[in-house]
């Protein structure tokens, strides 16, 4: 089943549109196809580009520049936004697009756009955003305020006259579970526009004013529909939590900011339920990684390491912790340290113990060494550094992920205990969230023990959540 990206238009409040995008990028959200219409696919296109934030930026700084947008661009060529400079200029030397990113990306991403002659809408796919931008420039002409835009002998103007949120269009292609970002609250319906002014501006193109006089119809129609797949739970759709009132020719940055940070809010609110529904076919596996409690440092022996008085007794916050988590198995490293810091949750659910020797700490050196903040932060710095005889963190990651892959694999769907180390722990967490270096490593280095709940729909971490159990006490 392919999943689809659908983004409405609405000129400046794709501001919300960019919020949410850059929200779902931040957290690696990944779709099969996107298809947007007018500013859905002009500010869409950022997101297989990966250019966080540059949406927001470039419209705070340049939409108050007369020469940029305004009546003086639309009186001296026709067009409310200055085709050179907006389509042209800015992202090729004032703020660049990242075209080669865009294009290794391997996501097909399409523009709604509307034909003049027949007033139906014509979905085209943007190979190059760079080569094909009056492919994008077309869908967000709007009516009223730009030419027609030709591309090969059919011109063609703002796709959200004829197709405003081109969902059924994307499941016709295949899309079948979709992801559809609006611009409007769930309030918004659609009136019909002046007929007058339609004709007066398009008489000679009389199936575009058919188009344009029945848009309100097809918009509210496309909106009940979407509401039912909602409801059915064949489409999750992200909508302003509160109406949008600024001017889609808005120029003041502090209210583009305003929708902008809208936008993040309310994705940012229903990322848990996003991330379920974009993986809901699969089995949810809960895993949950406990970093020992404190060991006796004066044994040097790493495996034989055994727990002080005060690493057991702080073990009993790790039973307290899972003691309704519905544990269904529990796994651990090797180590005598690992081992015993789970047993008293084990033994009091009756649960065996099994242990998995790649889920072993890291090996240092054959000799112990003192400095270990200064070892450790080099290791961090270069994953492939290592001492004569230990092993990198390179290494280290590569087995630990591998025993976790076969562990998920095994008990699909289950609750799983694993006992571990702060170094393999923060190499797991750091293979799924490559922002885990080491500043987060130190965070965790002196809580012993922790826990890392992490959440896994099939084969993918959906989740990561770091819990101090001294903090939960």
């Amino acid at each position: 089943m392919k999943t689809g990206l659908v983004l409405e238009g609405g000129a400046m409040r794709g501001m919300y549109t960019a919020g949410v995008l850059d929200v779902l990028m931040e957290n690696d959200i990944h779709f099969d196809g996107i298809i947007g219409a007018s500013a859905g696919a002009v500010f869409g296109v950022n997101y297989l580009s990966k250019q966080n934030g540059r949406v927001i930026r470039y419209n705070c700084r340049f939409n108050r520049d007369r020469n940029y947008m305004g009546i003086k661009c639309l009186l001296r060529t026709g067009d409310f936004f200055n085709t050179e400079y907006a389509y042209y200029r800015v992202p090729k030397e004032l703020d660049i697009f990242d075209d080669e990113t865009y294009m290794s990306s391997g996501v097909p991403f399409y523009a709604v756009v509307t034909d003049v002659k027949t007033g139906q809408p014509v979905y085209m796919k943007v190979e190059s955003v760079l080569r094909d931008m009056e492919i994008l420039r077309a869908s967000a002409s709007m009516p009223f305020a730009s030419k027609p835009v030709k591309i090969g002998h059919r011109a063609y103007l703002d796709g959200g006259v004829s197709d405003s949120i081109p969902f059924e269009k994307f499941s016709e292609m295949g899309y079948t579970k979709q992801v559809v970002i609006l611009t409007r609250d769930m309030t918004y319906r659609k009136k019909p526009m002046n007929k007058l002014l339609i004709k007066s501006f398009y008489g000679k193109y009389p199936e575009f004013c058919d188009s344009l006089q029945n848009r309100h119809a097809v918009y509210n129609d496309s909106v009940e529909k979407l509401v039912k797949l909602e409801e059915k739970g064949e489409a999750f759709v992200i909508r302003p939590s509160e109406p949008i009132t600024i001017s889609r020719t808005e120029r003041d940055p502090e209210k583009l900011r305003q929708v902008y940070e809208l936008g993040r809010k309310d994705a940012e609110n229903r990322l848990n339920e996003l991330k379920q529904f974009m993986f809901q076919e699969g089995n949810s596996t809960t895993v949950y990684l406990v970093r020992h409690a404190q060991p006796n440092y004066d044994n040097h022996n790493d495996e034989e390491r055994e727990l002080t008085e005060k690493g057991m007794k702080d073990r009993q916050l790790v039973t307290k912790y899972l003691s309704d988590k519905n544990i269904d198995v529990v796994l651990s490293s090797p180590y005598k340290r690992a081992i015993d810091t789970v047993k008293d949750f084990a033994d009091k659910n009756l649960l065996d113990i099994k242990i998995i020797p790649d889920l072993r700490e890291r090996k240092i050196d054959s000799c112990w060494i003192e400095d270990f903040k200064s070892f450790a932060m080099r290791q961090w710095e270069d994953f492939d550094f290592k001492l004569s005889d230990g092993e990198s963190l390179n290494e280290v990651q590569k087995r630990t992920i591998g025993a976790l892959n076969e562990i998920i694999h095994t008990y699909t769907g289950k609750n799983i205990v694993i006992g571990g180390h702060g170094t393999a722990i923060s190499t797991m967490i750091n293979y799924y969230d490559r922002s885990f270096g080491y500043e987060g490593f130190e965070s965790i280095r002196c809580l012993l023990p922790f826990i890392a709940k992490l959440t896994f729909i099939e084969d993918k971490c959906t989740g990561i959540e770091i819990i101090d159990l001294f903090k939960e006490k």
